[in-house]
Order: C-alpha cells, then structure tokens, then sequence
C-alpha cells in the first residue's frame, strides 16, 4: 500500500452558512478544472483528513450550491465540510475541510466596533505609557536626592572635622611641670675636739 494519492481539489471558495434559523445549511463554491462531472460532499463534527474519515451527505451534485437539510446537521456546533470527485468508496482522498461555525456566532467585524476596541487599546497604551514615565521619573528624582543627602552629609561631616580640629588647636596646652628643688643637704662641720682643760694648776694651789 503506497501513499494516499494527492488529487487537486475540484472547488476553490467553499463557504457555508446557516439559514432558516439554524435548520438548513447553505454551502457555495467555484469549480476548478479538477472538478469532474458530479461531486461528493463530506461532512463532520470534528477536523478530517481524509475523504473516508467523515460522512458523505451528498454525491452527484452538479452546479455551484446547495442546500443541506438533515436532522444529523448540529447548528450548535462547529461543523467541517470538504467537497471532493465522486469515487469509489474505500479510495482515499485527501482533503483540507472548511469549518462552518455555529448558528447564531456573527463572524463579520463591525467597524465600529474595530473602531471602540481601537479607541480602548490606545487609550491602555497610553496609561501603560504615562504610568512608565511618572516610574522612570520618580525613581530618577529619588536618586537624586539621595546624592544630594549624601552630599549634606559629607559636608557636615567635613564640617564637623574641621570644628574638632580647631577645638584641638584652642585647647591650652598643658603647663610642664616644674623640676623639683634640689634637696639641701647641710654640709658636714668638721667635729671640732673640745679642748681638755688643764687642770693640774689646781691641784697645785690645793
């Protein structure tokens, strides 16, 4: 078993859309040079990749629309839908569904609603902008008076120094103290011998 064949598709343009309040489905194309005599319509509620993989709701359909009416068609859900050639069943086709989305969800953008969205997502930005300046600007600002507190306290404290240095300079210095007085020691008097009296005269004269 080779790869599954790759085929042109045989419509380009498939479109779809709910009518009749959601019980009808109505899908248009354009033809390509692919398309060979009747085509087949192929159905899901999910994504397929593969003809075979979904149901085949219409076959031999010449033209360029038609409208689906069965009860199987939930118009409250997403529904996928491919057209291919008629073929035989069991050959593999692929294919690159289009989804038709539910009845009642409005696909069109209105302008001015694009305009209001507009309107509020500048109006967002420029907040967000304005809010990133009034940051930028306050973090500078506090900065720069931190630079200035530090310069005051380097000045002061400068100052200060200078204060004590001139405090230190007035202050007297102390007096030396006076040398001690010599301690007078008295001079040593030669001892001077008492003369013995002679007093042998006297015992003479007795």
């Amino acid at each position: 078993n080779g790869p599954p064949p790759v085929t042109e598709p045989p419509v380009t343009g498939l479109a779809g859309e709910w009518i009749e309040n959601g019980t009808a489905l109505k899908l248009t194309w354009t033809r390509t040079d692919s398309a060979r005599g009747g085509l087949s319509i192929h159905v899901s509620q999910s994504r397929f990749a593969a003809a075979g993989e979904a149901d085949l709701i219409a076959w031999d359909v010449e033209g360029d629309s038609i409208i689906l009416r069965d009860e199987e068609l939930d118009s409250s859900k997403p529904l996928w839908v491919e057209i291919t050639n008629d073929h035989q069943e069991g050959e593999i086709v692929e294919v690159t569904p289009v989804e038709i989305v539910p009845f009642g969800v409005d696909t069109t953008t209105d302008p001015e609603t694009f305009s209001d969205l507009s309107v509020v997502l500048a109006a967002v930005i420029g907040l967000l902008v304005i809010a990133a300046l009034s940051a930028f600007f306050i973090m500078r600002r506090s900065r720069h008076d931190t630079e200035l507190s530090l310069d005051h306290a380097g000045l002061v404290s400068d100052d200060m120094d200078q204060t004590n240095d001139m405090w230190n300079m007035d202050e007297a210095e102390p007096e030396p103290e006076p040398n001690p007085l010599p301690e007078f020691v008295p001079e040593e008097q030669p001892t001077v011998e008492e003369d013995v009296l002679d007093t042998s005269f006297l015992d003479d004269l007795l």
